[in-house]
């Protein structure tokens, strides 16, 4: 049942680094996102805390619209005001894809690694944490046994997060650094 917390702080510093003090909104980030896609003309940024994302999981579909998107906001401001912050992460812990079939950080965990959630590396908890903008697309280097440079890039880029947020020490990030390097054959 447990959940490693470098795997907690990997999501977090990947995916939300403000999660601990919004109200289920990051209002700065949502404004840089919307100017993004303003700029590119396409939706090229997401902007979604980690309760949008469990809101969008639990409650609504993958659509891609304003009214999806106002629905989702509504949702997370709900779900803030009803639970703490560890039960929020630790739901969309276990109900967020991980590869094509594969949904929960407990069969991740299984399913790339062959530990418990508890047991997760920090390695290995930034490879999870870099699958979660898109893992059927970023699945590939476990698929193909070889870790592509974009994956190796996106993980070491969270294992220098953790670092910098203080979640791990400057030896934990060199051994972590130098695992991913060694990830998929």
């Amino acid at each position: 049942k447990m959940i490693a917390p470098q795997m907690r702080n990997a999501v977090i510093v990947s995916e939300d680094a403000a999660f601990w003090d919004h109200k289920g909104i990051d209002w700065v980030e949502l404004r840089n996102s919307f100017e993004t896609n303003i700029e590119k003309g396409r939706i090229a940024r997401g902007g979604s805390t980690i309760t949008q994302q469990l809101a969008k999981n639990v409650y609504l579909t993958a659509e891609k619209s304003i009214l999806r998107k106002v629905r989702e906001a509504v949702i997370a401001l709900r779900i803030e005001r009803r639970y703490d912050k560890n039960l929020i992460l630790e739901k969309y812990l276990n109900v967020v894809e991980f590869d094509k079939g594969v949904y929960g950080v407990k069969a991740a965990a299984q399913h790339y690694f062959g530990v418990s959630p508890a047991n997760l590396s920090i390695a290995q908890s930034a490879w999870l944490a870099f699958l979660l903008p898109n893992p059927k697309k970023y699945s590939v280097s476990y698929h193909k046994n070889k870790l592509t440079p974009f994956a190796f890039k996106q993980m070491s880029e969270i294992i220098d997060r953790l670092a910098r947020f203080k979640r791990i020490t400057e030896d934990e990030k060199a051994s972590a650094t130098r695992q991913a390097r060694a990830f998929f054959g």
